[in-house]
Formats: C-alpha cells, sequence, structure tokens
C-alpha cells in the first residue's frame, strides 16, 4: 500500500510517501506546484493533518490562515486522486512538541535498521533548508504514525504506473 501523507501549510505543503513502513520519498509541494510523485506512483489513501484552533496564548499566527491552510492540504489531496483521510494534531501526537515527534520517527528508523528511511530523513534539512524541513518531516512523522496505526503491509509491484 503506497500512503501519501501531507503536512497542510499556507505557502508550501510538506509530503511523504510511504510504502508499507518504508519512507520512500518526501518533498514540498505549492499550491501552485504539481508534486512530481503524482505521475509516478499509484497512490492508494491520502492523509491530510487538519489545522488545529489552538487557544490564544499557544496560538503561532491569525487563525483565519486555518481556511487557507485546509484548502491548501485538501487541493493537493485532490491533486493526488486517491481515497482521503483527515486527522487533527492531537490525534496523531496528542501534545508532543514537534522536535519530540521528529526525533521519535528518526529512532524508530534507526532501531528498526531501516536505513533507506534513514537516508531520506537525513536528506530533509539537507534538501529543505531548516526552516521548510519542519513541514517534510512532520508529514514523514505523520505517515509513520499512520502506518504504525493501521500495520500495513507492502504493496505488490503493480502499484508503480
Amino acid at each position: 500500500m503506497l500512503l501519501c501523507a501531507i503536512d497542510a501549510d499556507s505557502k508550501k505543503n510538506g509530503w511523504a510517501i510511504y510504502d508499507g513502513f518504508r519512507l520512500a520519498f518526501c518533498g514540498l509541494a505549492s499550491r501552485s506546484e504539481y508534486p512530481e510523485f503524482v505521475d509516478m506512483f499509484k497512490v492508494d489513501l491520502t492523509i491530510v493533518e487538519l489545522p488545529q484552533v489552538y487557544q490564544r496564548r499557544k496560538s503561532k499566527g491569525n487563525p483565519n490562515d486555518l481556511v487557507a491552510i485546509t484548502a491548501s492540504g485538501a487541493e493537493l489531496a485532490g491533486r493526488i486522486g486517491a481515497p482521503v483521510e483527515y486527522y487533527r494534531p492531537r490525534t496523531w501526537k496528542g501534545n508532543l512538541d514537534k522536535t519530540l515527534v521528529h526525533q521519535r520517527t528518526r529512532a524508530h528508523f534507526e532501531h528498526t535498521e531501516d536505513f533507506n528511511s534513514l537516508y531520506v530523513w537525513d536528506a530533509i534539512e539537507y534538501r529543505f533548508g531548516s526552516e521548510q524541513a519542519s513541514e517534510v518531516c512532520d508529514a514523514a512523522s505523520f505517515g509513520l504514525w499512520w502506518a504504525r496505526k493501521c500495520q500495513v503491509r507492502r504493496p505488490s509491484p503493480d502499484t508503480l504506473r
């Protein structure tokens, strides 16, 4: 099963493709861009993180931006053309800090000796820079959460188009 996890943002969406438990590809796509992976793979399911409305003291920005963020994630999911499931951050990461979630994701790849996923993970910051890497790391962590939750299995080779 090929899974696409999307961490939506108003400017760029982080995305990650999982082949079973293996992080295969990841990247960033703006609302106007057509992600390169859409033509390469037949994604079976797309999961999108819905934005969370926080209390005023925990808020990081304008609550009105949440509409644009939701639309951005939904638009990318629509381009992929697979069934879509939406999850709130509290569902998949609870109250954990992003940094801790990212550390746990990397630790999972180390522990399972999944060197391909580890290579893809370690290339994120180098490829996207520290500011944009957070969106990609969130998508990768989100996808791993879903894969572990559902205990997915590797797809057959016919998933490549």
